[in-house]
């Protein structure tokens, strides 16, 4: 790992590069980013479609098939549509709020099955719920905000590494100084 310090060095420029360029350059960013979205929501929602299926003994099946059904729509409308940029923050708060709505029946059908963890999944519903209503209310700064967000974390990733690999390169150096110490 000491010895290829310049990998992780390599891998840092390359987030700061993406990062710089994500802020100068939104409208493209944007395009990649409504393209990984798409295929997040088109793959997550096969494997929750999948679940369901293999869990339709389960009471809480039929929320894991709606839930992929709408994950594997959207997902194909992203991929297949690209003026649907327009109103992705708009679908991207509904997406959100149906996933609220549907972790909010799977916290209650959990709380009705005796299950412990049914307060998180209450939490985690009415916070989703929460955000995609608030996407919905401002699709434009929701936009704007994401798309700097992504190239701000993508600089202080980019930074964190890099500064990582020139401490292992330290650490490096620092090893092989007492090892020709020791050879003396």
């Amino acid at each position: 790992m000491f010895r290829n310090w310049w990998l992780l060095a390599l891998k840092g420029l390359v987030l700061l590069l993406m990062g710089a360029f994500i802020l100068f350059n939104a409208e493209l960013a944007l395009d990649a980013i409504i393209f990984y979205l798409g295929l997040l929501a088109l793959v997550g929602g096969i494997a929750e479609i999948t679940l369901a299926i293999l869990n339709r003994d389960k009471p809480q099946w039929t929320g894991y098939l709606l839930e992929g059904l709408l994950d594997v729509g959207i997902g194909i409308l992203l991929l297949t549509k690209p003026v649907v940029a327009e109103l992705l923050p708009i679908l991207l708060g509904i997406w959100i709020v149906a996933s609220g709505v549907m972790l909010l029946i799977r916290a209650f059908r959990s709380r009705s099955a005796g299950q412990a963890s049914w307060t998180q999944w209450l939490f985690l519903s009415v916070l989703l719920i929460a955000i995609g209503l608030w996407v919905v209310y401002d699709p434009r700064g929701t936009l704007v905000s994401f798309t700097l967000l992504m190239g701000i974390a993508l600089l202080a990733f980019g930074l964190l590494v890099l500064l990582i690999a020139l401490r292992l390169r330290g650490t490096q150096q620092a090893i092989r100084k007492a090892a020709e110490k020791l050879e003396r």
